[in-house]
């Protein structure tokens, strides 16, 4: 009796775990408050369960656009984007699964590298003001700060 119970629990644990690694996701750049380029065609990508079919709504121009997630798990459409403005929202959905990103404007992204330099804040250091940049607290300025790359001693 006890062997059946354990077989029982453990086909349980692993059926949940199955289920669970095919649940519909997004990639981790899609979240509230993004911004994507605007009239451009944008990818956005995501998991599912192989075979499903994966639909992606964007609110601006209330297009939707399918796709079927492949046998590796991955999936990806690209979402053709209007003129800037905002917010909009985009909403995947993958049978009883639906997942919304909120608060997405559409304008020009750009993507800053460098050295110690580019530690400065848009607005600058408080002993050092960036006369003329724009506000962070402006509703329209949206900025993504990552963190800095170890190095791993050669």
């Amino acid at each position: 009796m006890n062997r059946l119970r354990l077989l029982a629990l453990s086909l349980s644990l692993l059926l949940g775990v199955s289920l669970n690694a095919s649940e519909l996701k997004l990639a981790h750049i899609f979240s509230d408050h993004m911004v994507l380029q605007r009239e451009t065609s944008a990818p956005i990508w995501g998991w599912g369960e192989a075979g499903k079919t994966v639909a992606v709504n964007t609110s601006w121009n209330w297009q939707t656009m399918k796709t079927t997630v492949g046998e590796d798990g991955t999936w990806r459409v690209n979402v053709a984007t209007g003129r800037a403005g905002g917010p909009y929202t985009i909403t995947v959905s993958c049978g009883k699964e639906r997942l919304e990103v909120k608060d997405v404007m559409l304008g020009e992204v750009w993507v800053c590298s460098g050295q110690s330099n580019m530690e400065m804040p848009v607005n600058g250091f408080g002993f050092q003001k960036v006369e003329g940049s724009a506000s962070t607290s402006s509703p329209s300025a949206r900025t993504l700060a990552s963190t800095k790359a170890s190095r791993s001693a050669a």
